[in-house]
């Protein structure tokens, strides 16, 4: 599945914010203010085999959950007046209706302005949930890399 949106930031000093934005599990690219993406040498996405089902310590899922609603990821002007960019890692665990929960931050390389908006917006995420056995079930540990870039327009 791929879905394309383009958004475009202009302060007050008229910089340009855009960046790509990869969902590694969804295969979801966009153009927004902030993405999502993988990382060398460090996978935020975790394949099926690094997932645990919730309350089955070791149980891997049969499926890995899918991305069906994305949510814009804030830039926040603090942040583009300060010229600060990065990324940062975060995990959610996501239930068996498909919602996330317990996002937290595993790994930055950002200002802390940057992590509220990145765990904010993954938490408003949908996904179709992991299965085992062919049932639903709730995973933990599906990580998202997001990646913050002020580029000059």
């Amino acid at each position: 599945m791929n879905t394309s949106l383009k958004t475009a930031i202009l302060p007050s000093k008229l910089r340009l914010v855009s960046s790509i934005f990869t969902l590694v599990c969804g295969s979801i690219l966009a153009s927004t203010s902030a993405t999502a993406e993988s990382h060398a040498g460090f996978d935020p996405a975790r394949v099926v085999a690094d997932l645990s089902v919730v309350g089955a310590q070791g149980i891997v899922p049969d499926t890995a959950p899918l991305v069906v609603e994305t949510a814009e990821i804030q830039y926040p002007n603090r942040a583009i007046d300060k010229g600060l960019d990065g990324w940062v890692i975060v995990e959610i665990d996501i239930d068996e209706n498909g919602m996330p929960y317990n996002a937290e931050i595993v790994r930055s390389e950002a200002s802390p302005l940057l992590h509220q908006p990145a765990m904010k917006a993954l938490k408003k995420y949908r996904f179709i949930p992991a299965t085992l056995n062919g049932k639903a079930v709730g995973i933990e540990g599906k990580r998202y890399k997001i990646t913050y870039e002020l580029r000059e327009g």
